[in-house]
Parts: C-alpha cells; structure tokens; sequence
C-alpha cells in the first residue's frame, strides 16, 4: 500500500507543470474585452486610414496609431529604441507587355495574361521548346534528358487524362495540383533556368475573371539583393489560338494536339521554329513602408522569445469604394494590440511570464507575406531563439460551415513542427475556454492551402512552430463589404483570450518548446 502511495505521489510530481487554471492569467485576461476590441477595430477600419494598403498613406496612418497604442499599454519598442522596423518594397505597375508572335501583336486581356510578377526586359527568339504539360512525377516526366537553360519553354495548362476519365499523374479521377498545378509547373519550370515561360490555356477568359484581383493589383516585391539579382523568367498565359500562331511552322492546333498526347498517354516534346518577342515595361519605383513592433520582457528566460503575429495591412481603395478588411485584418491587428496590453500589465505588476514575448503587426501581407517575409531575413529577435509564432488571420466573422455557432476556431500548423505546441494548444482551449478547435484547413491536401498563405509560413520555412487561428472565408472577403458591422467583438474577444492563454502556457513553461516533427516545408 505504501508502495503504490509513494507511486501516485510519484506520478502527481512528474505531472506537467500546466496542469490547472494559472490564476494570474485567469486575472490579467479580463483585460481583453470586446469593448476594447470594438475601440480598436473602429479606428483601424476608419476611412482615414482608407483600407491600409501597403505603401500607401493610409497604412502609414495605421502604423502610427498601432505605435502610440502599443506606448500606451506600456510594451516596449521592438526593435531597439523604435517601435517600427522599416523595409523598403519595390512597387511596379505594368506600363504594357508587348506581345508578338510570327508578325502578329497578340492584346493584353484578350489574347493573354499574367499575375506573375514580371521584371522589365525583353526576349527574343527564333525557337520555341515545346514540353506538352510540363509535368514532372515518377507517372509522367515531360523533362526527361532535357536542358532548358535559357530556352523559351511551352507548356500546355491541365492535367493529361485518358479516355475513361482517370488522370495519368494522380492514377485516379482527382487532378494532382501540387504536381500538375500552374503553381507547381512553373516553380519546377523556374528551377531549370529557361528564358521565358509561356503556359497555353483554353480557358483564357474564365482564367481572366477569376484572376482579375491578381492580375490587375499593383504588383511589389521585395528589392533583390546583389545574389538574387539575376532576373527571373517571364512567366506568361496565352490562348490556344495563341499558341497555334506559335507553332504555325509545324501546322498544329493546340486543341488537338492536347488530345494526341492524352491519348497516347506518354509526354511529348519538340522544338518549333517561330519568331517570338516578349517585351516587358513596367513603371517602377521604391517606397519605405513599416512593420510595428513591440516586446514585454521576461522575468527569467530573457533569451527566449514567442513572436505574436497579425497583418494590419488590407486593399486600399479602388473604383468600387474603400476596402476596409474588418475581419482581414483588422480583427487580428485587434487580437494582437489586446494581447500586448495585457502582457505589459502583467510586466508593470512584476508577473510577466518567464519568456520575452514580441508583438508584431506586419505590412505587406496582401502583397505576398512581404513583410514577414522581410523580417525572417532581417530578424530584431535571432530566428535561433524564436520559440514559436501565433499568427492571426480574420477572427471575427462566423463561416457557413459554423452558421448559427462562433464558439469555434481553425488552427493550422500547431502540429506540423512541435507535438508539444499542439498538445499546450490543446490545453489552453479545453482549459481556458469553451472554444471548439476545427483542424479541417490543417489536412496536408487541403486544396485551399491555407497553411502557406499567410505571415506563419515564413516562420515555419526557419523551422519555429506554428499556430495559425482563423476563422475561415466568408462572401466578402477581399470585397468593400468586409465591413465593421459584420464583426462579432464577443468572437474576437474569445479568441484573442485562447491565443493569449496558449502564449502564456508557452512563454512560462519551464522548458522550451521541442522542434520534433520533421516537416517538408514546400515553397509557397
């Protein structure tokens, strides 16, 4: 008897450190409320800041505001003595792509497109490689003993099927988009070095339509370095027609040589004899635009840091009116300016947890995770003493799959790197809150691939683990209509509490989170 006591005494100790309600935290988190959320939210969906589109002064307007907030809650500057962190972007916008073939001046919009960021230059040529899909798996190698350095490069858009309906990359009736995707052929085409990339599509128009935000944005990029200035290849979408004026020296029609090598059921490829000239001008020029930090210090482990992430840039204004992006994201920036006055309560009353936490709002995300991008780069916390990233993306609205219940998050990433982030995650929820955790965007096939699309994935590229919280797509997303009267500040309130508890649990813990989980991280 005394020995199975001396067991469960035994046991009771070894039990993790996280094992009840911290009643610090429980206090502090009465902080974060939706009328402070609402204050927030207001001032940041303003039309003074005009829909917080990088670069321009409405999201430097927003920079500001974050800033004085974070000074007021008492969290320190972030970088240094400052509470931003400058970068500068490379703004293009398409002063024209000429486009002919043979002679003939093919239209941009009508004949073909692109929502590839292009650099100026031009390409010329009198030869053109054609590679039928341009698919690479062990089903289908459309490359195989081919160079394609410097080469012009044809590629038709699609899959290859055969009669029966059955795709020959995937061996079933589902198309493979991480091989046969636009997306997957021209970063295999991209790492073979050829001149330019041309992709025939027989969708021209539709494609145009759904693409149309992409294609008509005002592109940026990061300015490249002195290693990455070598330009990439262009990457344009022209139609069938197009692409039969291409190879009119070898009289085909794309149409029906896409059904030739569908039913052969084997790759093809041929050179084309042509007279091509692809000319691109862009108007270019730099602008400093701002990431907003702020840091509470730790009260022990002050070389560890969690890094709490949210984009606080949205569309700007266009013809259709002022993109507000309520819930994208100002929700998020929201979540995050809470969290960070919380924390630097706790700091002020000498209870801050035992690790340092940074509060960082990044620009540039709609730009293409610009800014984060940027800062894993050009860290003001080494990436070698980043603990974990909690980013937040749209927490205020309710998706169709959850009508009639907020009670719910989606989280992506908390097990891609670290089982213990996960297992402190699914702690601090079934602990601290009522909140349902919904993992569906988390599947390795989800076809939204959300887990690349937004600022965690430049973290999770560095191996730190992540947590992405979001609470899925609505109809007006990226749309005038993501509009404040939509939002629900309870939810936000309730998510922002699970994030804050999930940081404290992280953040005080005795040991650091363990990177344990080996995670192919593709590139975006």
């Amino acid at each position: 008897m005394k020995r199975i006591l001396l067991l469960l005494v035994v046991c009771f100790i070894a039990m993790p450190s996280f094992s009840q309600k911290d009643s610090v935290a429980v206090f502090y988190s009465a902080n974060i409320n939706a009328k402070h959320i609402s204050k927030y939210m207001h001032r940041l969906v303003s039309k003074e800041f005009a829909g917080r589109e990088t670069g321009e002064p409405g999201q430097k307007l927003a920079a500001q505001y974050i800033a004085d907030e974070f000074k007021k809650s008492g969290a320190l500057p972030g970088n240094g003595d400052s509470y931003f962190q400058n970068y500068d972007l490379m703004f293009s916008e398409s002063g024209g792509i000429d486009l002919t073939i043979n002679g003939t001046e093919y239209g941009w919009l009508e004949d073909f497109y692109t929502y590839y960021k292009i650099s100026n230059q031009t390409v010329e040529t009198d030869k053109v490689l054609f590679l039928g899909y341009g698919i690479q798996n062990k089903r289908w190698d459309s490359f195989k003993d081919l160079d394609i350095t410097n080469k012009v490069v044809l590629v038709l858009e699609g899959e290859p099927k055969n009669k029966r309906g059955i795709y020959y990359v995937s061996g079933n009736k589902r198309k493979s988009n991480r091989v046969g995707g636009n997306r997957a052929k021209v970063k295999i085409l991209k790492g073979r070095n050829p001149a330019a990339i041309i992709i025939a599509t027989n969708q021209l128009e539709k494609n145009i339509k759904q693409y149309e935000h992409w294609i008509n944005r005002k592109r940026a990029e990061l300015p490249a370095t002195e290693e990455e200035s070598d330009k990439e290849p262009p990457v344009i979408f022209i139609s069938y027609e197009a692409a039969d004026k291409l190879m009119e020296s070898k009289g085909i029609k794309t149409g029906k040589l896409s059904k030739t090598i569908q039913k052969k059921g084997r790759p093809t490829s041929f050179y084309v004899k042509t007279d091509l000239s692809i000319n691109v001008k862009n108007k270019e020029k730099i602008v400093n635009v701002e990431n907003v930090v702020a840091s509470v210090m730790a009260s022990e482990k002050t070389d560890e840091w969690i890094v709490v992430t949210a984009h606080y840039d949205h569309l700007g204004e266009k013809d259709e009116g002022i993109y507000y992006g309520a819930d994208d994201n100002a929700s998020g920036t929201a979540g995050v300016m809470m969290m960070a006055h919380t924390f630097a309560e706790m700091a002020k009353n000498g209870q801050a947890p035992k690790r340092n936490i940074l509060f960082m709002l990044v620009s540039g995300e709609e730009k293409g995770l610009l800014g984060s991008s940027y800062y894993v780069k050009n860290p003001v916390i080494p990436l070698e003493n980043t603990v974990c990233n909690l980013n937040i993306d749209m927490i205020g609205r309710v998706d169709e799959d959850h009508a009639g219940n907020e009670d719910y998050v989606y989280l992506i990433g908390s097990d891609r790197l670290s089982t213990e982030l996960h297992e402190v995650s699914e702690y601090a929820a079934k602990t601290y809150t009522n909140l349902e955790l919904d993992y569906t965007f988390n599947e390795r096939d989800d076809p939204n691939r959300f887990y690349y699309r937004s600022d965690h994935y430049n973290f999770a590229k560095n191996n730190i683990p992540v947590i992405f919280y979001f609470n899925g797509v609505h109809e007006d997303y990226h749309k005038v209509t993501d509009t404040i009267d939509k939002i629900s500040f309870n939810k936000v309130e309730k998510i922002t509490k699970l994030i804050f508890f999930t940081a404290f649990e992280i953040a005080d813990r005795e040991g650091r989170l363990k990177v344990n989980v080996l995670e192919d991280v593709e590139e975006n």
